[in-house]
């Protein structure tokens, strides 16, 4: 697969953000969380669904494949987008992330 066969937008090279990091990037009109574990790459709404808090001011919870809002604590699993801990009980969108010819690919609409 070449970077003219990926659908979506390419938000960055393929080392960032660097292992165990996250970073806000642009997809469209969408701010969405781009983070790595290891060579896996997840892409999340930014916003978390209970309070509205930015998940790249919170915290990667590598072992769980999760990220941590820092306002009240709110879990998401970053490949589904699912809410895993209270008090965040709604998902927010996920989307696919394709790593090809050195550069970071996220999908515009959420999978």
């Amino acid at each position: 697969m070449t970077a003219r066969e990926v659908s979506g937008v390419r938000v960055g090279p393929a080392d960032l953000p660097a292992d165990g990091e996250m970073t806000p990037v642009q997809v469209g009109d969408r701010e969405v969380l781009l983070a790595r574990i290891g060579e896996d790459y997840f892409a999340v709404d930014n916003l978390c669904s209970h309070a509205e808090g930015w998940l790249d001011m919170g915290f990667l919870v590598p072992e769980l494949c999760q990220v941590r809002c820092p306002l009240h604590e709110g879990r998401f699993d970053l490949r589904t987008g699912e809410a895993t801990h209270e008090p965040a009980t709604e998902p927010i969108a996920a989307f696919t992330v394709t790593v090809v010819d050195g550069g970071v690919f996220v999908g515009t609409e959420p999978r």
